[in-house]
């Protein structure tokens, strides 16, 4: 995330270079304020950084490659601020040759190593959310509805499940009628000296074991 305080600040020390150059005087203080100033807006991005990786890494992802995203934008991140911590330091090693151009490349060098760092970090902490956020995701679906339909069921004998089923013999005592009414194109098994009340009387309502 680049801020108008960054660009501020980049433009700030552009003009004092500039400005150097021109009058053929070197304000090398001055200059060095300026790259402290703009590696302080760094850290301040790099602090949020470091507080999402260690929320993001408090637990393990769901998978190696997860991990390892976490582990490289952690990697990142701990470079950029080593980076950071030791810019003054190495801007005033600069500034002691008394060139403002060592001072100069020092600067844009110490910000393009920071944004990448930064840009590494964002993308690999992105990617482990969008990882763990789509296993999750998919561990909430519901489970598919059983088809109870399409499915054959396998007849025992013990009760109708087509056209072709029969009931049991002694399925119904005789003369007791049964729910099934005698539209429904099956025979019951009868005890001998019975018969199923719809074959023998046409006008009967239901399937039934009557008497022959």
């Amino acid at each position: 995330m680049k801020t108008s305080t960054i660009v501020s600040s980049v433009l700030g020390f552009a003009l004092l270079s500039s400005a150097v150059g021109c009058a053929k005087t070197t304000d090398l203080g001055k200059m060095q304020e300026e790259t402290i100033a703009t590696v302080k807006i760094y850290m301040g991005e790099l602090d949020v950084l470091q507080r999402r990786y260690d929320e993001l890494a408090a637990t393990k992802g769901p998978s190696a490659d997860a991990n390892a995203m976490l582990e490289a934008a952690g990697q990142a991140i701990k470079e950029a601020r080593t980076r950071a911590a030791s810019a003054p330091t190495t801007v005033a090693a600069a500034a002691k040759s008394g060139n403002p151009d060592a001072v100069t490349q020092e600067h844009y060098a110490i910000k393009q190593m920071l944004d990448q760092d930064i840009e590494i970090a964002k993308d690999k902490l992105a990617g482990y959310e969008s990882f763990t956020s789509a296993v999750a995701y998919a561990g909430t679906k519901p489970a598919p509805t059983p088809n109870t339909h399409d499915t054959p069921v396998a007849n025992d004998g013990a009760a109708p499940d087509g056209a072709n089923a029969k009931m049991p013999a002694g399925a119904t005592p005789s003369g007791h009628a049964t729910d099934i009414p005698c539209s429904a194109e099956i025979v019951l098994q009868c005890p001998e000296g019975q018969v199923d009340a719809c074959m023998k009387t046409p006008s009967a309502a239901t399937h039934a074991c009557v008497a022959k």
